[in-house]
């Protein structure tokens, strides 16, 4: 609505979805009511007009690139190049170099760093209990990162795209890794884990996360967790029907009641779709990928699921 200048939004508003005023550019303010509890993604992108937001404390949740392009946010990066709204870390684009996070954030919202190439290292506070969906997204220059303890969860392609990242630190309270997060990491070699290898087999692993698990798992105790390949279930470092055998084995078992036989570990490995269970579609993938393999081609699980 590229003619909308004004707009009041009534009490009886608890979220505004997402990209609801996205490209309407002679907006210039807005006023959210305290009813509000959480704005999606791109809900205010491109209103290129915008300079006066008015946001209160009652909204707890912000999506990914929600004021992007907006006047007002130009100015808040001017006046500090970390944007912060009830202690959530809503952009960051505009950093340079080292960058050390202020413990008032308490969540790192989505696609908060996105594309951020002059970013080098980031500090991480304790204070921080989540890393948003595509937060470090093609940050090329970061290295090494720390992950609080304070972190339960690591959203989707957070960190996907961090092709110089050697190296990251991972706490035991991370319980669920959300899909590609570390896709097309493929400087990683070593990640530092602060529980013990049956509690890194325990965490929720989801689709296109290889890069991370064919790195080096360096366990708080000094143990190594071995390399765990998507689909190689028993562990010969090949992906063949056997694999796809033991995965409807497992499949079959735990359908009657039974347990899968198969150890953490192998679980991880014959999930090879993320979905959290190990099923007949599993095999059918495993399959699949050594079909392909068979007659020379080149495929990837990522291009699997596509």
């Amino acid at each position: 609505c590229t003619s909308l200048t004004e707009i009041i939004i009534p009490d009886s508003v608890t979220s505004i979805e997402g990209d609801t005023f996205s490209n309407c550019t002679s907006l210039t303010e807005i006023i959210i009511p305290d009813s509000v509890t959480s704005i999606e993604g791109s809900a205010f992108s491109n209103c290129t007009s915008l300079t006066e937001i008015t946001i209160p404390e009652s909204v707890t949740s912000i999506g990914g690139r929600v004021f992007s392009g907006t006047l007002w946010l130009t100015a808040k990066q001017t006046e500090n190049p970390l944007v912060i709204v009830n202690g959530i870390l809503i952009d960051g684009t505009a950093c340079e170099g080292i960058v050390v996070i202020p413990d008032s954030v308490t969540g790192i919202g989505w696609s908060a760093f996105y594309g951020c190439t002059s970013l080098t290292e980031i500090t991480i506070p304790g204070s921080v209990t989540s890393v948003g969906g595509y937060a470090f997204y093609n940050c090329d220059s970061l290295t090494e990162i720390t992950i609080p303890d304070s972190v339960t969860s690591i959203g989707e392609n957070a960190f996907s795209w961090c092709t110089s990242l050697t190296e990251i630190t991972i706490p035991d309270s991370v319980t669920s890794i959300g899909n590609y997060a570390f896709d097309s990491c493929t400087s990683l070699t070593d990640v530092y884990y602060s529980g013990t290898e049956e509690e890194w087999n325990a965490i929720e692993f989801t689709l296109g996360n290889d890069d991370l698990l064919n790195a080096t798992i360096h366990c708080s105790n000094g143990d190594i967790v071995p390399e765990i390949q998507s689909g190689d279930i028993d562990g010969n470092n090949t992906i063949d029907a056997n694999d796809a055998y033991f995965c409807l084995l497992a499949y079959a078992k735990m359908s009657v009641g039974s347990d899968s036989g198969l150890t953490a570990a192998q679980e991880k490995a014959a999930d090879v779709d993320g979905n959290g269970t190990v099923d007949a579609n599993d095999a059918y993938y495993i399959l699949l990928y050594y079909a392909k393999k068979s007659v020379g081609q080149d495929v990837s699980w990522a291009e699997l699921f596509k």
